[in-house]
């Protein structure tokens, strides 16, 4: 596949499954890359800090990431179809492996290691279970009135607060 020319990280992404020659000085990475005709295509970068790519027929391309005060804790970053992989910073400063499915849109943060997704704010978590938040679309099954539980979801960002009216999520 490819071989790291030293012993800082490469920056991470799903470049690496179409690459070799790599070379990395921990400011610029280079590589050969493969194109869609299958010709190897060489290829320069100067990553910023935790920025993954993809192969773009023989070109780097910056991947977007997932956003949230995580990225400041941690290391290893890579983000392929959907599911971020990162080294995240515990409270002990030991580095944990972390895997989290995530949307682009989403905002995460890293609780002792590992990730957690921001959900929007408010009363709602106080009669709530189930919880799922991706790609700005929240979901729980909510307890209304009569102490049922009813499966709600509302498209919303994590800086929203709301509330759980019967079982229904109200933005307030």
């Amino acid at each position: 596949k490819y071989q790291e020319s030293m012993t800082t990280t490469v920056p991470g992404g799903s470049w690496k499954n179409s690459a070799k020659e790599v070379k990395w000085d921990g400011k610029e990475l280079s590589a050969l890359l493969r194109d869609c005709r299958g010709a190897w295509q060489k290829a320069a970068i100067r990553p910023g800090f935790n920025e993954c790519f993809e192969n773009n027929d023989g070109k780097f391309k910056k991947v977007a990431l997932p956003g949230g005060s995580w990225i400041k804790t941690a290391k290893d970053v890579h983000y392929d179809q959907g599911t971020l992989h990162a080294n995240l910073r515990k409270i002990n400063g030991q580095y944990q492996k972390s895997t989290i499915k995530a949307d682009v849109s989403d905002v995460l943060e890293n609780i002792n290691g590992s990730f957690r997704a921001q959900v929007p704010g408010g009363s709602w978590k106080q009669s709530a279970a189930d919880i799922t938040y991706s790609g700005g679309i929240l979901k729980a099954r909510l307890r209304t009135r009569n102490g049922q539980w009813k499966s709600a979801e509302i498209k919303a960002s994590p800086n929203s607060t709301l509330a759980n009216i019967d079982g229904e999520f109200k933005i307030q």
